[in-house]
């Protein structure tokens, strides 16, 4: 199956799992118009850090119009990416979050409410964001 996908992919996949602790959030999320989805790098697995994610999602719903959902995990395996630097193993945490559109998104990022929440993620040494929209086959 991944060779079939090799003329989209730009690089080798890494194929990764989560445990999923709320799949009613994931279903708000990826039910969304789009869904964001925001892989977080850091050195090491901290408690503290997914009570940051908890708290940014807390902002998200009281402060982001057009937010429709939020989940997050911790990925299982470690992970390598460039922010952790070459040949460095680390953890990584993904959320999907549920918009309305993607302009209700880069709307939110404007604001004082997600300046305040990326506060509450300054330990990740990185992050890719990726927008989808997920149908039903």
């Amino acid at each position: 199956m991944l060779k079939s996908l090799e003329p989209i992919l730009d690089g080798s996949p890494q194929l990764v799992h989560f445990e999923l602790k709320s799949p009613s959030d994931l279903a708000a999320a990826v039910s969304a118009p789009v869904t964001e989805i925001a892989t977080i790098f850091l050195l090491d697995k901290a408690e503290s850090f997914d009570d940051n994610l908890s708290s940014f999602a807390e902002i998200l719903a009281k402060h982001a119009e057009g937010f429709r959902g939020c989940a997050h995990s911790w990925i299982l395996e470690d992970v390598q990416h460039e922010s952790l630097g070459p040949g460095v193993k680390g953890r990584a945490c993904i959320m999907a979050i549920g918009w309305s559109s993607i302009a209700a998104h880069l709307a939110f990022k404007k604001t004082s409410a997600f300046q305040k929440g990326l506060e509450l993620l300054s330990d990740a040494r990185g992050s890719e964001i990726h927008h989808t929209i997920f149908s039903e086959a």
